[in-house]
C-alpha cells in the first residue's frame, strides 16, 4: 500500500506515505543534527569525551535529507493531537513556492530553525504535485500532516518558505455504514456507499488528505480510472505488493461490493465518483475516516444533517445512505499525467 504497494497489486509509484493507492518513500532514519566539531587547540592533553560533545549545541542548521522508505516509521516525532484539525469551512495546504527549482517542501521535527527535518519533493517523495494538510500553528510555523509512518505524524513548515492553498473540500469516510460524505464549504453536497477493508485488513481511522491524484493506464482495472492516494498506511500490513502499504481512495471494477468490507484497508467507490473526485480534490484535501459520525467532534457534524433525504443535501447520483457530518471539502486540482497502473494498494 504505497505508490509502489498499493494493496491491489499495480505498478509501484514511489511516494511518501499512504497506505493503499501510492507507495511513499521516508527516510529510514530522521536526519540529525550537524555534528559539533571537536577543539584543535594544540594545549588540549586530554580527549574530549563522547559524552561531553554530544553535549556541547550545535550551531549549525540541520540538513534536511529526503524520506527514501515509508516503510520505516519516523521516532520522535509528533503525533496528531486531540485539538489538530484542519479548519471546517476552509482549510489551508502547503505547496512548494514557485521559485522552488526542485517543488519541494522542508519539513521540522520542531518549530526552530535546528531542529530535524526531512524534505518532501514533487515527482519524488510524491508522484504528482505535493501539498501538506495544515492543521496548526507557532509564530513564523505551520503545523502539518505528513505522509510516513505512523499515522497522523506531524512537522513543522517555515511559513516564509511555502505558498498556501485553500481548500474548500473535505471528505469524511463512517467505517460502521460504509458510508462516504463530501463537503464543500461545509455543506454536504453528497453521499455515496464505499467498500472498505475486512476485519483482517481494516481500514485505519484517523485524519488524513489526498497525498496525490494517479490516473490508471486501464480505467477498467480493479482501481478504476484514478487513485486518490492518501497519507494513510494500513496498520496491518507493513508492505504490499512490493510497496509500505499505503491507502488510497479508488475507484472498482465489482460495484456490486459497495457498501460491504471487501478491500485490504482502501476505500472503493463508484468510477463515476472517482473521476469527479479526481477533477475536483486536489493534494492536500482533508480526509477524515471515523468509525462512525458521532466520533467526529460536534463542531464538525450536525445533528440535523445525520438523515440525508428531506434535508436538501445534494448527490452526485449516487444512492443517499445514511448519516452525514458537516465540514467542508477540497479545492479544485488538476488531475495528474497518466502513469503506470499503482501497484501495492489495498
Amino acid at each position: 500500500m504505497s505508490e509502489r504497494s498499493f494493496v491491489v497489486g499495480i505498478p509501484v509509484l514511489r511516494i511518501v506515505g499512504v497506505a493503499v493507492v501510492a507507495a511513499l518513500t521516508t527516510s529510514t532514519s530522521l536526519p540529525g543534527h550537524a555534528a559539533t566539531k571537536r577543539p584543535t587547540t594544540t594545549k588540549l592533553t586530554k580527549k574530549v569525551s563522547s559524552k561531553a560533545r554530544a553535549a556541547s549545541p550545535s550551531t549549525t542548521r540541520a540538513t534536511p535529507k529526503q524520506p527514501i522508505n515509508p516503510g520505516t516509521p519516523f521516532k520522535g516525532w509528533t503525533l496528531r493531537g486531540a485539538s489538530d484539525w484542519p479548519a471546517i469551512n476552509s482549510s489551508l495546504a502547503v505547496i512548494p513556492l514557485l521559485s522552488s527549482l526542485n517543488k519541494s517542501i522542508v519539513v521540522r521535527q520542531a518549530p526552530l530553525p535546528n531542529a530535524d527535518s526531512v524534505k518532501f519533493t514533487e515527482g519524488t517523495s510524491v508522484s504528482g504535485k505535493l501539498g501538506l494538510l495544515v492543521i496548526g500553528e507557532e509564530g513564523p510555523y505551520w503545523k502539518v500532516l505528513i505522509p510516513v509512518r505512523p499515522n497522523e505524524t506531524t512537522g513543522w513548515v517555515a511559513k516564509d518558505s511555502v505558498q498556501t492553498k485553500t481548500i474548500v473540500e473535505r471528505v469524511v469516510v463512517e467505517l460502521s455504514t460504509n458510508t462516504l460524505f463530501l463537503y464543500r464549504s461545509g455543506q454536504l453536497v453528497a453521499t455515496e456507499k464505499a467498500a472498505t477493508g475486512t476485519g483482517g485488513t481494516p481500514t485505519p481511522d484517523g485524519v488524513f488528505f489526498v497525498k496525490s491524484v494517479v490516473k490508471q493506464a486501464n480505467p477498467n482495472g480493479g482501481r478504476g480510472p484514478f487513485v486518490l492516494v492518501l497519507s494513510a498506511f494500513s496498520e496491518v500490513l507493513n508492505s504490499f505488493d512490493g510497496g509500505a502499504g499505503a491507502v488510497g481512495i479508488h475507484g472498482t471494477s465489482a460495484p456490486g461490493k459497495l457498501g460491504q468490507n471487501v478491500s485490504h484497508g482502501c476505500v472503493r467507490v463508484r468510477n463515476e465518483t472517482i473521476v469527479s473526485f479526481a477533477e475536483t480534490l486536489s493534494p492536500g484535501t482533508p480526509v477524515e475516516i471515523v468509525r462512525s459520525i458521532k466520533d467526529l467532534p460536534k463542531s464538525r457534524w450536525t445533528p440535523s444533517e445525520t438523515t440525508v433525504g428531506g434535508g436538501g443535501a445534494a448527490s452526485t447520483g449516487s444512492e443517499s445512505t445514511g448519516a452525514a457530518a458537516s465540514s467542508p471539502v477540497p479545492t479544485t486540482g488538476g488531475i495528474e499525467a497518466e502513469r503506470p497502473p499503482i501497484t501495492g494498494l489495498p
